[in-house]
């Protein structure tokens, strides 16, 4: 949750811009473009980079995502690169989406959902499909392999093998009616050997349940499960 509202969390999220090299008017920072894989923006009045004022700059793909950044008031700009794709993202610290939120439904905690799994190797590079269309390569260790309801269920998990935690990108038959309808998140434990904890009582919305600028991860088909897992958090309304 804390993440999430953060002032610069996924809630202060406002704007995305896909951009090409042929410039393009942005209304609120200037006209941006690429060229030779960096992000060249002539900016409008009155922001800085940084800290400094600036009139022109210049934002590599090479750092951190965020690391580098435009500002202006409680608006920042930064670079994103989502497979062949770059952009701007916009995050606005007084956005309503954060400060008129208030909090998230969950299912009540049911030891039922703290599941034990094993992981099943198979290091190997994946592309991993996302709400705006274009795929990432992800490292993936393999799959999580558990049974529940009498279904045996292999799922793709994503990180590297020798993580402590590994990421899960899931959906189930409680998709659209009482929890997101695109997927939900969960963060798998490690444990002796290859004994895996996976409490789907800790499964969290992705940011795009909450705008449409997020560019969220989509689970493959193995990560769709038949049953309803009603745990974890449920559709913010």
């Amino acid at each position: 949750m804390a993440k999430l509202t953060h002032e610069d969390g996924y809630l202060s999220l406002v704007g995305l811009h896909w951009l090409s090299d042929k410039p393009q008017e942005i209304e609120e920072i200037g006209v941006a473009w690429l060229e030779e894989g960096k992000v060249q923006i002539l900016l409008r009045e009155g922001h800085t980079f940084q800290g400094q004022p600036v009139d022109s700059v210049t934002l590599g793909l090479d750092k951190k995502e965020g690391q580098e950044f435009v500002s202006k008031g409680s608006r920042k700009f930064y670079a994103v690169k989502r497979g062949p794709w770059v952009g701007l993202r916009v995050k606005d610290s007084q956005a309503l989406t954060r400060t008129g939120f208030q909090s998230i439904e969950r299912f009540e905690p049911n030891l039922e959902w703290r599941l034990t799994g094993r992981l099943e190797a198979a290091h190997e590079s994946v592309a991993v499909a996302s709400v705006v269309g274009v795929a990432t390569e992800e490292e993936s260790p393999g799959f999580a392999v558990f049974e529940k309801n009498g279904v045996r269920c292999r799922m793709r998990l994503i990180g590297a093998p020798d993580d402590q935690q590994f990421f899960l990108v899931f959906s189930d038959a409680s998709a659209g009616k009482s929890t997101y309808t695109a997927c939900r998140f969960l963060t798998v434990e490690r444990g002796e050997g290859d004994s895996l904890i996976l409490d789907f009582n800790k499964s969290i919305n992705p940011a795009c349940a909450f705008t449409q600028y997020a560019t969220c991860p989509l689970p493959p088909e193995e990560n769709v499960l038949p049953f309803a897992v009603l745990a974890g958090e449920k559709k913010p309304h």
